[in-house]
């Protein structure tokens, strides 16, 4: 079994607890022997951590190449209300993306 952790806007979460999953995750699966690769297709299942607006798209590209898909969710709709200027009309959408938007 081979997993391929979507990195995907990295650079706009690794500061966050987001970011600090996805290094936690790799770190877990190498540690217990699993093989993480860099390759989408070498992978058997895809991780995917974001809910930036491509992710559903590479969950929806990593199934139709018959790859299981585990999609983490890291928020919910109440985390977010207040959380900046405009968070509160963004919030609702979380509980439509339960599951995922695919």
């Amino acid at each position: 079994m081979k997993i391929y952790i979507y990195k995907g806007g990295l650079s706009l979460v690794a500061k966050s607890g987001v970011g600090s999953a996805i290094r936690h995750q790799e770190k877990m699966l190498r540690a217990a022997k699993v093989t993480v690769t860099d390759v989408w297709k070498e992978a058997d299942i895809v991780q995917i951590n974001t809910v930036l607006p491509d992710s559903p798209l590479v969950a929806r590209r990593a199934r139709r190449q018959g790859k299981k898909v585990v999609y983490y969710g890291h928020s919910t709709m109440e985390d977010f209300k207040n959380s900046f200027i405009g968070s509160n009309l963004a919030a609702p959408l979380f509980k439509k993306m339960d599951p995922p938007l695919l």
